[in-house]
């Protein structure tokens, strides 16, 4: 039998999988992928356009670049909702992993 691992010992990888990891935040079912909708997050402030790196980055406010990414974690849904949700028709989607290294951030 094996000893249950700790948070510590997992490796920079491993965090990265738990961030990109989660429930869907339309249909709440667990999604090892989870995406933005890229239209729905500028509106909602969690996303703005950074023209240096001309791409969407997280909107963070006082350097907290952590709650940040749970604030869009918040707003994440799964490849299904952002296929098939009529509310994301025609919107362009990014995966959380994607935002996460864009910004650095883990």
């Amino acid at each position: 039998m094996q000893a249950a691992e700790s948070p510590r010992s997992r490796s920079p990888s491993d965090n990265a999988k738990r961030h990109d990891e989660g429930r869907c935040s339309e249909c709440t079912l667990l999604s090892r992928k989870l995406r933005l909708c890229i239209t729905c997050a500028v509106k909602a402030g969690v996303l703005k356009h950074n023209d240096d790196k001309k791409d969407f980055v997280l909107n963070v406010e006082n350097n907290d670049i952590e709650v940040a990414f749970q604030r869009a974690k918040k707003n994440a849904i799964c490849r299904d909702c952002a296929l098939d949700g009529v509310q994301h028709e025609g919107h362009k989607t990014m995966q959380l992993k994607r935002l996460e290294m864009l910004n650095n951030a883990f």
